[in-house]
C-alpha cells in the first residue's frame, strides 16, 4: 500500500482513484496486461490502457526495463464494427499471437517468427461491441504487433482506437 502526506494533511493511504486512470464510457483502446515471461503467467508487471494496438518496440520493451528478451502481453476489451459485414482481421507480428473475438478463435499463430501477417475472418454487426482477447508473445530483439481489419465497406487499416474499448478493472475488490 502506498501512502502520502503533506504539511496540511496527515499520512493516509492513497485512494485507488488517484493511482489508476478512470475508465469511463468515452475511454477507448484495450487493456494491456504485460508479463515479464512468455507464458502470460503470474501477476502482470504492468497493466495499462493502450489506445490502439499498433506497436513497433524496436530495441526497447513495453516495460522500459531490463526484462528478458521475450515477454508477453494480453490485450482485453471489446471491439465494435462500423458496418455489418464479414471482417478480415490481420495480425502483423514478430512473435506468436492468438486473437479471439466473441467465442471465436479468429487467429491462431502459435509459432514465433520474423514479422509476417496472419489473417482470419469473423462476421460482425454494426455498433455491437463484442469481447476481444489478443495474446502476444514477443519474438526476440525487435518485437512488433499491429491489428488490422478490412471489410467490403472498410478499407484495410489498423483497427482505430475509437473502435476498441478497454476492460474495466475493479481495483476495489
Amino acid at each position: 500500500q502506498l501512502a502520502w502526506s503533506s504539511a496540511s494533511q496527515a499520512k493516509q493511504i492513497i485512494p485507488d482513484a488517484q493511482l489508476t486512470p478512470a475508465i469511463g464510457p468515452d475511454t477507448t483502446g484495450l487493456t494491456g496486461s504485460y508479463f515479464a515471461n512468455i507464458s502470460l503467467a503470474g501477476q502482470p508487471a504492468l497493466v495499462r490502457t493502450d489506445h490502439g494496438v499498433n506497436f513497433n518496440w524496436g530495441n526497447s520493451d513495453p516495460l522500459y526495463s531490463s526484462i528478458p528478451s521475450v515477454w508477453s502481453v494480453r490485450w482485453t476489451g471489446e471491439i465494435e464494427a462500423p458496418t455489418t459485414d464479414t471482417y478480415t482481421l490481420t495480425a502483423i507480428s514478430c512473435g506468436s499471437v492468438t486473437v479471439s473475438v466473441g467465442q471465436a478463435l479468429v487467429i491462431n499463430d502459435a509459432q514465433s517468427h520474423a514479422p509476417e501477417a496472419v489473417s482470419g475472418h469473423i462476421p460482425m454487426i454494426a455498433g455491437k461491441r463484442v469481447p476481444i482477447i489478443i495474446n502476444y508473445t514477443s519474438g526476440g530483439s525487435r518485437p512488433e504487433f499491429r491489428l488490422m481489419w478490412a471489410a467490403s465497406a472498410v478499407s484495410a487499416a489498423v483497427v482505430p482506437a475509437d473502435r476498441l474499448y478497454p476492460l474495466v478493472v475493479d481495483h476495489t475488490a
